[in-house]
């Protein structure tokens, strides 16, 4: 993968490696996320952080941009550059209004729950230490 400096103009990214598509799924406009994949957006291209436009809309919490991202195949195992899958984003930062319906839905979608990020640590294990209400939704049996 190429280094890219914060002062090399990438076409279709702003200074931080994001695109149209990543910016349209952090504000939860899931009809130009629609448009932006039907024009040929990569689902899966992340920023310079690693985060996946999956990511930006957990970390905001819209839901009907998560469940369209997923529907056309994102990737929700992808990892951000410290190795945090959009479950962490969602445990983490995603708004408490949202936050279990999120976690459920990522759970759902195969999503890791102990994939171990650079600090070895995973998704299960932050949970347990958040509450049990989280970790019963990582456990769905």
């Amino acid at each position: 993968m190429p280094f890219w400096s914060r002062n090399n103009t990438r076409v279709g990214m702003d200074e931080h490696g994001r695109t149209p598509l990543w910016h349209l799924a952090a504000k939860g406009d899931v009809a130009g996320v629609m448009t932006a994949l039907a024009a040929g957006a990569k689902v899966n291209l992340p920023d310079d952080a690693g985060y996946t436009p999956l990511h930006a809309a957990v970390h905001s919490g819209h839901i009907d941009v998560i469940k369209y991202l997923i529907s056309v195949s994102a990737d929700v195992n992808l990892a951000d550059k410290h190795g945090n899958n959009p479950l962490w984003t969602a445990l983490l930062v995603t708004p408490k209004d949202h936050k279990l319906d999120i976690i459920r839905l990522l759970v759902n979608s195969k999503i890791d729950a102990d994939h171990k990020n650079i600090y070895g640590k995973s998704a299960r294990e932050v949970a347990s230490s958040l509450g049990a209400s989280l970790l019963e939704l990582l456990d769905p049996h």
